[in-house]
């Protein structure tokens, strides 16, 4: 996904990343192995602020992570995405699966979501004025 993310932006130095899901698999806190917390780490060092929300793994990825500096952790998703530049889903949660998407579209400076589950159609969210990148399928 950072690959992406650096394809789409020149640069990630000063963005505000919002990523939703840190658990490696949805209804558990485990993040051993979660791919979230690489990325997590990756937006840190190219420069990124980024904003974290996760129904039940925060307290383990705020272990895993330690006091990384330019990490937020939000109780809900939409302060998370409040302000940010893109969105960066995570785990397939069952919170994040049918999100407002007007809201989204509201929130999001660069009106962006790179979807690492695949769980939103970009039909639907370019209805909103999103662009969804799809991880791991290729796009047109």
């Amino acid at each position: 996904m950072l690959g992406l993310l650096e394809l789409h932006f020149d640069s990630l130095a000063g963005r505000l990343v919002a990523v939703l899901g840190v658990a490696f698999k949805p209804d558990t806190d485990d993040v051993r192995e979660a791919p979230a917390l690489e990325l997590v780490r990756h937006l840190v060092a190219a420069g990124a602020q980024v904003r974290v929300n996760d129904p039940k793994a925060m307290h383990e990825a705020r272990r895993s992570l330690g006091d990384l500096a330019g990490v937020t952790w939000c109780e809900e998703p939409y302060d998370a995405t409040e302000g940010a530049d893109l969105l960066c889903l995570m785990t397939e949660w069952r919170p994040y699966r049918r999100p407002d998407f007007a809201r989204l579209a509201a929130q999001l400076k660069a009106r962006v979501v790179f979807d690492g589950r695949n769980q939103y159609d970009d039909v639907r969210c370019r209805a909103y004025g999103l662009t969804v990148y799809p991880i791991g399928v290729r796009v047109a």
